[in-house]
């Protein structure tokens, strides 16, 4: 038995091509609303991305699932006609254009509001609608360089590191779908459509957790920090036995530390001195006036013993509790 999505029964024009408009588009095809993908005659440009399955872009059909496609040339008389229509059907219009296109193509918010005005219109592009790089192309690769994500990515004293996945494109392509969820609860009440004007840029800052906090709390630019936290100790992946664990719970006694690695795995990690160890837990506290930086504090951190035997939790909190060291 199929159950129907939240959407369901939501038609969605979707203009876009490549990621972050697909991956938007994706979403709201899982959450059941119909997806109508609107390509170039020569179709979008990630059909020619690889790796390809049977003939077919694996990268392509990965975002694009779900949706029904049609070929439209919107500078074709006959086929503007056809887009028109579907036009009278449809409840949201996603494009990832360059700021003006579709409006040269006479399709823009302006021409469309008054025409469909309960219709939901959502933009993604690099840089927004407004400003000065309005009419700048972006990528994912640029977004990460410029919003800061690739410096406070990969290790110390490394260059600056592209993230594996392509989060300009999918923070962006997220962002507009609660944009566009938005747009529909609200016009569920005032009957009336609105433009969404998402910029890639702006999603990347908005991703960057605590880094711009830090620099204003500590007057100092975030750096990489590998697989550590900023703000959390122990919380990193450890060598252990030929293998990396990561480490997510920790207790202090004295110059020791209980860590887990989820439920079940625990290491103990002994600091030289009492100080460092509360040094490694301290840093978060960095804006008070002689508290110690992270970046300071990386090499005690990494001048540690960590106990050979991985025990279970249970066991190591049992050693807590009689206060025993191993």
């Amino acid at each position: 038995m199929t159950v129907a999505g939240p959407l369901s029964g939501l038609i969605v024009l979707d203009l876009t091509r490549v990621l972050a408009g697909p991956y938007c588009t994706m979403v709201l095809a899982d959450l059941g609303a119909r997806i109508i993908k609107v390509e170039a005659p020569e179709g979008d440009d990630s059909r020619h991305y690889g790796p390809f399955i049977n003939g077919t872009s694996g990268y392509f059909t990965a975002f694009n699932r779900g949706k029904e496609s049609i070929a439209i040339d919107l500078k074709n008389e006959v086929d503007r006609a056809v887009f028109e229509r579907l036009l009278t059907k449809t409840d949201v219009l996603v494009e990832n254009y360059r700021p003006g296109t579709m409006e040269k193509l006479g399709y823009g918010w302006e021409s469309l509001h008054p025409r469909f005005p309960r219709l939901i219109y959502a933009a993604a592009s690099g840089f927004g609608h407004s400003g000065p790089y309005a009419n700048r192309p972006a990528y994912d690769m640029v977004v990460q360089a410029m919003g800061g994500i690739m410096s406070i990515t990969g290790h110390p004293h490394g260059p600056p590191t592209r993230v594996g996945s392509s989060i300009g494109d999918i923070s962006a392509g997220l962002f507009t779908t609660i944009g566009i969820v938005s747009a529909l609860y609200d016009r569920a009440r005032s009957n009336a459509g609105m433009k969404l004007d998402v910029a890639m840029l702006d999603c990347q800052v908005a991703i960057l957790e605590n880094a711009i906090t830090r620099y204003f709390a500590t007057g100092r630019s975030p750096g990489p920090l590998g697989a550590r936290h900023a703000s959390i100790a122990p919380f990193a992946a450890f060598a252990a036995a030929g293998v990396f664990r990561t480490v997510d719970y920790a207790r202090r006694e004295g110059n020791r530390f209980y860590a887990a690695h989820g439920e079940t795995f625990v290491c103990a990690v002994e600091f030289a001195t009492v100080q460092q160890a509360q040094c490694s837990v301290s840093y978060g506290n960095a804006s008070q006036p002689g508290s110690p930086h992270l970046e300071d504090q990386l090499p005690l951190m990494t001048e540690k013993k960590l106990h050979p035997v991985w025990r279970e939790k249970k066991d190591i909190m049992e050693h807590l509790e009689r206060r025993e060291r191993f």
